[in-house]
């Protein structure tokens, strides 16, 4: 293939070194300071996330201070443990991706229970039997209810995405089905006396067929369902209700089910983040904090299946340092670093906020650019070889030197086309650019 070599090639709004700005959403690290990882890239037409970096102190406190340091964790562990469950119930500062992961990481155990729960509790009906045979006559058609109850609400956690509407039909299904229970117990002679204990299942759901679902929904629907029989009883659907009874037994079971809950809810919360730390240490380059190979040749995977399914366009830009084994025979190996990360920091500064700039390997980088077509992507890559040509490093040694980078540019060819053809053109461009002289950009 023949690329298109851009010579001289002046940009619209060229950028200087000077409007190289270390903004904290991408600043590369330096070496020799440990930072933490930035969060991985994400593609798309909305955007992509760069996490911020912060130099990492460690501090080990002295001997005489241990026990006040113990005591100073253990409140700092307190304190995050109630903000995170305070912020989970009003759903402040809690991500839809958190929820929504969180439901697809317990809807198999959730929806297993209610199916078997389906039959379980038509089951039951030889309970009513066995306590009173001629009112259980009246009970079995509410007993049959429960099963295309639970089994609808089992189906919903299989297949229902949303994680608000599918919180909403479990809560919502389940209490209607405490409401047939009530109405069970009424039928039968001594049904509300000696069935009491029945309405622990009701608590105890939580703890099980519940675990996807945030606290926003299990408290209240905790409370209601505790609350839910007084109702009745109050409003006369229940004849002789025994509240004090039935508030000895079910209430302290109540509180301690949303107890059991909240400390599950932190405890999962605590494991996201941390998955979520790792999954981003993975993702990301350690010295430059911009995305590596791993997680950038899913998002160019992803792209090209956007194009084939919407049709947007899409291009790769490919860029390699001019001549850089003899900055590192030069200079030392930490200034080649430093170069680097100087071009990390470029490329992310001149870059979109929608683009992803990964390293693929040594000094080579590659930026994604969603909804850009070839045009737009070599003003980019104008723009960046530019900015690059103006910039001046410095040794360890403070040699001051300045170097450049050769820039290929490819547009993904069509719904026919591969990721891997679109990486094969950019390379070839890359290496039309350094055989024409170096510093300069070519359009496959």
């Amino acid at each position: 293939m023949t690329a298109k070599v851009i010579d001289h090639f002046v940009p619209p709004a060229a950028a200087t070194a000077d409007q190289v700005r270390p903004d904290s959403s991408r600043q590369a690290a330096e070496p020799g300071v440990v930072r933490e990882p930035m969060a991985a890239p994400r593609s798309g037409p909305h955007g992509q996330d760069q996490a911020r970096t912060h130099a990492v102190a460690s501090n080990k406190p002295a001997d005489g201070s241990r026990t006040e340091a113990m005591q100073q964790t253990a409140e700092l562990i307190f304190t995050v443990g109630k903000q995170s469950a305070a912020s989970e119930l009003l759903e402040l500062g809690v991500s839809r991706e958190y929820l929504q992961k969180r439901m697809d990481d317990f809807r198999a155990i959730s929806a297993m229970m209610f199916f078997l729960g389906a039959p379980f509790t038509v089951g039951l009906w030889e309970w009513d039997y066995f306590l009173d045979p001629v009112g259980a006559k009246n009970t079995l058609v509410l007993r049959l209810l429960f099963f295309p109850v639970f089994l609808g609400i089992g189906l919903a956690f299989k297949f229902i995405r949303n994680y608000r509407l599918m919180s909403a039909l479990a809560v919502g299904g389940v209490l209607l089905t405490e409401v047939f229970l009530v109405e069970i117990f009424s039928r039968l002679d001594g049904g509300m006396s000696y069935g009491i204990g029945g309405f622990m299942f009701f608590c105890l759901v939580p703890s099980i067929g519940f675990l996807g679902l945030s606290l926003r929904f299990t408290i209240p629907y905790s409370l209601t369902c505790a609350a839910l029989p007084h109702l009745l009883g109050l409003l006369g659907f229940v004849s002789g209700f025994e509240h004090l009874r039935y508030g000895t037994l079910i209430w302290p079971a109540t509180l301690l089910t949303i107890l059991g809950y909240v400390a599950t809810t932190l405890n999962y919360r605590r494991r996201y983040e941390s998955e979520r730390t790792l999954k981003r240490a993975s993702d990301t380059d350690p010295m430059t904090g911009v995305s590596n190979r791993r997680a950038f040749m899913p998002l160019l995977q992803q792209e090209a299946q956007r194009h084939r399914r919407f049709g947007h366009p899409f291009s790769l830009i490919m860029l390699d340092i001019d001549n850089f084994k003899t900055v590192n025979d030069t200079h030392g190996h930490p200034t080649g670093d430093k170069v680097i990360c100087m071009l990390a920091k470029a490329c992310s500064g001149a870059s979109r906020a929608t683009d992803t700039v990964a390293r693929l390997g040594g000094e080579e980088f590659a930026i994604l650019l969603p909804h850009t077509a070839e045009g737009l992507a070599t003003t980019l890559a104008e723009r960046i070889r530019t900015l690059i040509e103006g910039l001046t490093a410095e040794s360890d040694e403070h040699v001051p030197f300045r170097f450049t980078v050769s820039i290929g540019v490819a547009e993904f060819g069509g719904p026919e086309s591969s990721v891997e053809q679109l990486m094969s053109e950019v390379d070839s461009a890359l290496y039309q650019a350094k055989s024409a002289g170096r510093n300069r950009v070519a359009v496959a």
